[in-house]
């Protein structure tokens, strides 16, 4: 990957993330609070568990169920993982710009 390349997902990891707090902000109004800080959770740690949210956001496990939830039905994050516990989530815009950056390889 060229340096330019590099800048261009950047670019596009911004946009798509600024597009998810869109979406989130339509779907939940004023109550997106939770939703949000998730969302910005994801900016940096782009896979995540309901353990990891509770001790990044100090919310309760109910919460960040019902959380992780509404973000899945909104596409924002991806369940990874088959298991009834310890489930893994990615980010959707990671997730997007992985498997676009893998089909360019592999094109190569």
């Amino acid at each position: 990957m060229t340096a330019n390349e590099a800048v261009e997902s950047a670019r596009k990891a911004m946009r798509l993330f600024a597009d998810d707090e869109r979406r989130i902000t339509l779907q939940f109004g004023t109550n997106s609070g939770s939703a949000m800080r998730v969302s910005r959770i994801l900016q940096t740690s782009p896979i995540v568990n309901v353990a990891s949210l509770q001790k990044r956001t100090g919310l309760v496990k109910p919460t960040i169920s019902t959380t992780i939830a509404a973000l899945v039905e909104l596409d924002v994050l991806r369940e990874l993982t088959v298991a009834r516990r310890n489930r893994l989530f990615g980010s959707g815009a990671f997730l997007a710009i992985l498997q676009e950056e893998i089909r360019k390889w592999l094109l190569v």
